[in-house]
């Protein structure tokens, strides 16, 4: 019979030589480290099974051979374990195989960016990896401590962060995944959508544990150990728990305690944790409890303790020396101290032996006798800057005198930062010109660029933690002690929060626990009997345990230790606050062995302080953690002084007093502070005592039921409005992520980021359609003005994922989207309340979530840093000029569908001087890659091969700038040499580009022929300004009902036009205008002479598709007045134009597409039958 073996991966990168210096890692190598030590000592693992791959020797080969080989040694049933720390990635994506156009990837040691190799690692290939070894055996466990990493996959800028950017499109991507591993894991799980926190994880079901060091969308931060010694964050809270732990332990037991010391430290991150969650660690049943170290090696009077920093070692610290096997002072051999500690081992002096020189050896005992705390002061570093030096110094001498704050001159040491911020000025003084919008980082983004924060008006301290977040409200320049008494009121939660028994031998750790429970939704009477409560349940796509406002919560204790114990419960709030809130009494409450339910219930609900400010400081936090303490002891013990309210700030150093317990003594000690203190262990067994912690993360919840007959539901600052509509609305904060997943795709995530334009509420309404017959159900929204400088813009859903953007109407004025400042100022927001039936099964479109429900998101811009960053131009100008520059590109089979492709080279024009060329020229939004990108490669490469190479495009502004602009633009990078001979496919106004081009009178220039694909040659009411919202709304249906490979992109330049209307400066879109019916300067360009032939491909569209063709109904009505088009321009525009020169056309030269064609304006070139007229008019 062959026994299964334990094996072990850890891989560990701190040293990447292609990267920047401030992009090095400091912890990942003793994570590593940490990891196999945690899984030889404590877990059974043989040494030789136990591999480590560190810095060089973790190359992209050198991972890649490791996973291999790790595969094909595993067999049936063994217990596999694989930890990567390190940065982490992604990588654009060309296969359709992500939302957002990306693919993620961990980073090996010799990989780079710009002119240095990406050798960066695909999320594909790290899957199918995973698929291969779940195949080999059920219990497998991946540790992945790096950014990004619930998507498996450390940032720069204040902590350190383990992410780089990804590389840009036009550079070099990584490397594809192998053949052999796709083929390798074939038909097993290795393809498909993949899901859950890794996205990694579809179709393995319970043969997997994954542990990630954060969510998907954020960053895993480094954890700055005493003497240096540094680990990532979760690792560290994660393996130091792993070496106490109980046999009886689960990775959901463990998941708990880390989660609460990682998130309760950082709101920025957020542990992760899927797969078989109740599944005993490592699979492995028996674990006696690791009260005792190891002596690994002696020289001279030095020796080598098998225990470093996680394991709790702290320099200074004495031992007692056991022979070994001792268990006892009767086996005591002499004593040692600490001198240094290291990530997984220490060096100790020898103090005493019973027989000196020989009686202290490898494989003693030891086991502590004094533990040194560390300095309980929470680091500050008071940031140095110019002017108020008073102030600074006031500042820094009232942290040396708190017995809870100390000053850190060293901000990598400091657990805050504190900034004497000035108010932003810009152009004319205006404080909110220079503002960055919610979405900007306030924290720098480059080791030189100064912190910045909006709405300050006037000089103040602005506290913010090492990653980012605003910790405290900023306090004017001269509160300085208010600042300090929040400060220490900070050190206090932080230091309750971490509180735990320091003695690794305690005897009551894992012998109790405690069950959260959560009341069921109904009937109303099991909501106030705790008996009828549930165990909450982690979420299955987390790991973590999450409630919402109003949710209603019990505590059921186990008291498994067979004896009395006292029990101490303290809930540690969202904003700080410190309350034990169990018993009433001063002493603990006595536990009989056995279980039982605490008396009462608890209602959930966020402080309205919550986070510590207002939104003029950055986005508003839509979820915290609360955390619920348990305190359990065989003495009676005091804890009342935990109540954050009850504290003095001047007790100043606390010394020990007779008949205070070590928890007590460590309570107050981390409520009140002090510097240095040594716990001594000299107590007998009646002081053990053990901590278990609930952790729940808290998200806010507003839900109204709708009733037909109308009324209003009230929220912070929104009002909504409705009639003859059933059914319920639940508003949600821009951080809860369930929402945003469900009701839009990444790619228009990306885009509001790009566009800086938060999300500031997202409503979800789910409505059933009126009973009665009667008017159109009604859905309005009043919004409260968002305030001097901000702009703001509706975005709304409908059951069948039609997009449409709705700009406010001031409630008794005039439209006016951008706040005017004027307090109770509100707009309201007008939104189809008609109710689509479901004439398909729910699924995700370009744009939008899963489908059966509306959805409004709540836009809002900073307008003062918008007006700002356009300098008098229109945004969308600002954007066109950094997504799509003026290029002239080759068009090749290769690259027809690649964004970012180099301008022509000069052999490449003389090629194009060899006999005639096609030129294809885009559309409105789009750019190259986004309009041809429907061609089927291989017409493609027919073109190429009837011009014999000579094909390109020309990439142009086509929001901002005229046809006129864009040809004189063309023209000026045309290089020397003999005539061009062209011919030219065109899309949309890129036909009146072309038109400009064939009439520009150029010698250099002899156009032969054109193609006209949707161009609006007589105009389109479409692009009038009274309907530019209309517009929008039609862009963002087609990208959402036919997208392409550059959504993200397109939507950007789209959400640029839209902050555009909202400031008023729509007149800057020339480019729109040129197509405007009656336009004559571009409408009405050929005259006599003239001698090209124009073509035309020109449709009536009708839709099939669900909800679109209640999107064009209205449409067609109210913008083309019952002509039939295409979506954006009518059929009769393409080929009668002008009705001047050479329009109309005749209709040999038009291909015509009728009702039940299904073309669109966007669907020219994925037709097979508009291709076939192309490739005949071309010859």
């Amino acid at each position: 019979m062959i026994v299964p073996q334990r094996r072990a991966l850890c891989i560990g990168i701190d040293d990447y030589p292609h990267l920047k210096p401030w992009e090095q890692l400091r912890g990942c190598v003793n994570d590593a480290r940490l990891a196999a030590d945690v899984l030889r000592t404590t877990f059974g693992f043989a040494p030789e099974q136990v591999r480590l791959i560190l810095n060089e020797e973790a190359s992209r080969e050198g991972i890649l051979a490791a996973f291999d080989q790790l595969v094909l040694e595993t067999g049936e049933g063994d217990v596999v374990v694989v930890h990567y720390s390190g940065h982490g990635s992604w990588a654009w994506n060309n296969d359709g195989g992500e939302e957002d156009g990306k693919d993620e990837t961990i980073m090996p040691w010799d990989s780079g960016r710009g002119s240095h190799p990406n050798l960066d690692i695909l999320d594909n290939e790290i899957h199918l990896f995973l698929v291969a070894l779940t195949q080999r055996t059920p219990h497998v466990t991946f540790v992945f401590d790096s950014c990004h990493s619930g998507g498996i996959t450390r940032e720069v800028g204040g902590s350190r962060a383990r992410a780089v950017p990804g590389a840009s499109r036009g550079d070099p991507q990584p490397p594809p995944v192998r053949r052999d591993v796709v083929a390798r894991t074939r038909g097993a799980g290795g393809g498909g959508t993949r899901s859950g926190p890794s996205g990694f994880m579809a179709g393995l079901g319970a043969r997997y544990v994954l542990v990630a060091g954060c969510r998907n969308e954020e960053k895993s931060y480094e954890h700055p150990g005493e003497g240096g010694v540094d680990h990532g964050a979760m690792s560290f809270h994660f393996y130091g728990a792993l070496a106490s732990i109980s046999s009886t332990t689960t990775y959901a037991d463990v998941f708990e305690r880390v989660y609460a010391a990682v998130t309760g430290a950082n709101d920025k991150q957020h542990p992760q944790l899927e797969g078989a969650v109740n599944r005993a660690i490592f699979g492995v049943d028996t674990i006696e409890p690791l009260r005792y170290l190891l002596v690994a090696s002696r020289s001279g009077d030095e020796v080598v303790i098998s225990g470093g920093a996680a394991h709790g070692v702290r320099e200074g610290s004495s031992w007692s020396v056991l022979a070994p096997g001792g268990r006892g002072e009767g086996d005591a051999l002499g004593s040692v101290e600490v001198t240094a500690v290291r990530a997984t081992e220490s060096t100790a002096r020898i103090v005493e032996e019973s027989a000196p020189g020989s009686s202290v050896q490898a494989a003693c005992r030891v086991l502590e006798t004094a533990h040194p705390w560390a300095d309980f002061r929470m680091p500050v570093h008071v940031v140095p800057g110019p002017g108020h030096g008073g102030r600074r110094g006031e500042l820094h001498a009232a942290l040396e005198a708190s017995s809870l704050l100390r000053p850190a001159e060293d901000p990598e040491e400091a657990r805050v930062l504190v900034h004497l911020l000035e108010p932003a000025t810009g152009a004319g003084g205006d404080p909110a010109a220079q503002t960055p919008s919610p979405s900007a980082s306030m924290l720098p983004t480059s080791p030189d660029q100064p912190p910045f924060i909006p709405g300050l008006a006037e000089p103040a301290w602005v506290t913010f933690s090492r990653v980012g977040s605003l910790r405290l409200p900023p306090q004017p320049v001269g509160e300085t002690g208010r600042l300090v008494r929040n400060l220490e009121g900070l050190a206090r939660y932080q230091q309750v929060m971490a509180l735990e028994n320091p003695d690794r031998g305690s005897e009551l750790k894992g012998r109790v626990k405690v069950d959260l429970l959560r009341a069921p939704p109904a009937p109303p009477k099991a909501r106030t009997d705790p008996a009828s409560f549930v165990i909450a349940e982690p979420e299955i796509s987390g790991g973590s345990i999450t409630m919402e406002e109003g949710d209603r919560i019990a505590f059921r204790i186990h008291n498994n230790s067979g004896e009395n114990l006292y029990l101490n419960a303290i809930n540690l709030g969202l904003t700080g606050r410190v309350q034990r809130f169990y018993p009433n009494n001063t002493k603990g409450v006595l536990l009989a062995p056995g279980s039982f339910l605490i008396r009462g219930y608890f209602d959930l609900y966020i402080p309205d302080d919550f986070p510590y400010s207002d939104d003029r400081y950055g986005p508003r936090l839509e979820e915290g953690t609360d955390v619920y303490k348990f305190i359990f002891t065989r003495e009676p013990t005091n804890l009342s002084f935990l109540h954050q309210e009850a504290f003095d700030a001047g007790e100043g150093v606390l010394t020990r007093s007779a008949g205070q317990t070590a928890l007590e003594f460590l309570a107050r000690n981390a409520a009140f502070g002090t510097r240095d203190i040594t716990f001594t262990s000299t107590e007998s067994d009646d002081a053990d005592w053990t901590v278990v912690d609930k952790v729940v993360a808290l998200r806010r919840k507003r839900a109204w039921t709708l009733v037909e007959e109308g009324g209003k539901a009230e929220l912070e600052g929104i009002t909504v409005v409705t009639s003859g509509l059933s059914g319920s609305v639940t508003a949600h904060g821009w951080k809860n992520r369930r929402v945003v997943a469900e009701q839009a795709a990444d790619a228009l995530d990306q885009a509001l980021e790009a566009a800086g334009m938060q999300t500031a509420t997202t409503m979800e309404i789910q409505a059933e359609a009126p009973r009665t017959r009667g008017a159109e159900p009604a859905l309005s929204f009043e919004v409260d003005d968002p305030g001097e400088g901000w702009g703001q813009v509706l975005l709304s859903a409908d059951e069948a994922g039609v997009l449409r953007f709705h700009f406010g109407e001031e409630i008794g004025g005039a439209t006016r989207s951008v706040g005017a400042g004027a307090p109770g100022r509100r707009l309201r927001y007008t939104v189809p309340g008609a109710i689509l039936p479901m004439q398909e099964e729910p699924r995700t479109r370009g744009l939008v979530g899963a489908l059966g429900k509306k959805f409004v998101k709540v836009l809002v811009f900073h307008a003062g840093e918008a007006a700002v960053k356009a300098a008098g131009q229109s945004l969308a100008a600002r954007w066109e000029q950094g997504r799509v520059p003026y290029r002239v590109r080759s068009f090749t089979p290769e690259n027809f569908g690649i964004p970012e492709v180099a301008d022509l080279s000069s052999g490449e024009w003389d090629l194009l001087r060899g006999g005639p060329a096609l030129l294809m020229v885009h559309g409105t939004f789009s750019r190259t890659d986004r309009a041809f990108g429907g061609f089927d490669p291989q017409v493609v490469a027919e073109l190429h091969n009837r011009y014999q190479g000579r094909v390109f495009s020309f990439d142009h502004h086509t929001l901002s700038r005229t046809p006129t602009e864009n040809i004189e633009q063309l023209l000026q990078m045309l290089p020397d040499g003999g005539p061009l001979e062209l011919d030219v496919v065109s899309h949309s106004r890129g036909g009146l580009v072309a038109r400009r081009l064939a009439t520009a009178g150029d010698p250099r220039v002899q156009v032969r022929r054109v193609v006209f694909a949707g161009t609006p040659n007589g105009g389109t009411a479409m692009a009038s300004p009274a309907h530019i919202n209309r517009l929008l709304d039609v862009y963002a249906n087609l990208l959402t009902f036919f997208p392409d490979n550059g959504v993200t992109d397109a939507m950007q330049g789209l959400l640029a036009v839209v902050q555009d209307v909202v400031l008023g400066m729509v007149g800057g879109l020339r480019g729109l205008t040129s197509m405007v019916p009656g336009n004559l300067e571009d409408q009405r360009l050929e005259g006599e002479g003239f001698t090209g032939r124009y073509f035309a491909l020109a449709s009536d569209f009708s839709p099939t598709e669900f909800g679109l063709r209640s999107f064009m109904d209205p449409l067609v009505d109210q913008v083309f007045r019952g002509v039939g088009n295409d979506l954006v321009v009518p059929a009769d525009s393409v080929w009668k134009g002008p009705e001047a020169g050479p329009f109309p056309l005749a209709m040999s030269e038009v291909e015509l597409f009728g009702a039940g064609d299904g073309v669109g304006h966007s669907g020219y070139f994925g037709n097979p039958r508009a291709v076939a007229r192309l490739l005949e008019w071309l010859g």
